[in-house]
């Protein structure tokens, strides 16, 4: 199990609100529909109906600790898919781009993030916090995975269960908390990158756009932590306002698994349901809750 220390005193200006056995009698399906098919106003209505279950500060702790890490993971998934996919298209391989980018820059945000923010790091200077990686030496840390396709099951979520996602979105968040453990453990193959990576791929980790994405998200992420603020993507269409309310409910709401797979599956439910996101958003999306899954397993040593 990962163990933390104490966060940081900006982390603990975070107020956060505690769970709820009853939340879901509060929050089923017919409430957070709320007769509208706008999506933005269902999935807010949802939060503040889950906000007035139990309108408490939960306060500092491990499980905000593991809210921040794992909320700057889902927004690297995020922003890594969206820009993954951006590069993908100029050579026709979006849905390329949008894999590769959400499991690399989420990994990355997540390994990062915990350095920065946990203070068994911060003890030792800025300096050795302040790692910077290119997203091709993060997919490194990918390959040894891609040699052995046991590593990527052994990782699939064992105690959240994912409604309505397909395998290959799941798979997203196992491969995520593969790349994330070897890079914890200093575990690259630099030499098999050309091997079991496609060309598509490389084409896409080795591009401006999504090493400037990758470092702009988890600055965003961690500096957004540190001050205490909900963590945000930018962008202001339909998926990132989505997106923007995930993140304000999961910050400050889950106290247990149970919690977290609950809210991420009544997201997954309404952006599946809505005709307002394009299917190729929805799968940025999705990989991204995926992330969020995996993540928290890990994080919160809930995994096998």
């Amino acid at each position: 199990m990962k163990k933390f220390s104490t966060i940081t005193l900006g982390m603990v200006m975070l107020l956060t609100v505690s769970c709820s056995n009853d939340m879901i009698e509060v929050t089923d399906t017919a409430t957070m529909n709320n007769g509208s098919n706008d999506i933005v106003a269902q999935m807010s209505h949802f939060n503040d109906s889950l906000s007035m279950t139990k309108p408490e500060t939960r306060g500092a702790g491990r499980i905000l600790y593991w809210m921040c890490v794992v909320s700057s993971d889902i927004i690297g998934g995020y922003s890594g898919g969206c820009a993954g996919a951006k590069v993908g298209a100029i050579i026709g391989h979006p849905h390329v781009g949008a894999a590769i980018g959400a499991v690399v820059v989420g990994g990355y945000s997540s390994y990062k993030a915990h350095r920065i923010l946990s203070d068994a790091y911060a003890t030792r200077g800025v300096e050795k916090n302040n790692i910077s990686l290119k997203p091709m030496e993060v997919a490194a840390a990918y390959v040894p995975a891609l040699e052995n396709e046991a590593v990527i099951k052994d990782n699939y979520p064992t105690q959240i269960k994912l409604d309505n996602l397909d395998k290959k979105d799941i798979e997203i968040g196992a491969k995520h908390n593969a790349i994330l453990k070897n890079l914890e453990t200093n575990n690259f193959n630099k030499e098999k990158i050309l091997q079991y990576l496609s060309k598509e791929e490389l084409q896409i980790l080795s591009s401006k756009e999504l090493e400037d994405e990758m470092e702009n998200t988890v600055e965003k992420a961690i500096e957004s932590s540190l001050k205490g603020e909900y963590i945000k993507t930018d962008g202001n269409d339909t998926p990132a306002k989505v997106m923007n309310l995930f993140f304000e409910i999961f910050e400050k709401y889950p106290d247990n698994v149970d919690d977290v797979q609950f809210i991420i599956n009544k997201y997954i439910e309404a952006v599946k349901n809505t005709e307002e996101i394009s299917e190729a958003d929805k799968e940025i999306i999705y990989q991204a809750l995926s992330i969020g899954a995996s993540s928290y397993e890990y994080w919160s040593g809930t995994s096998k």
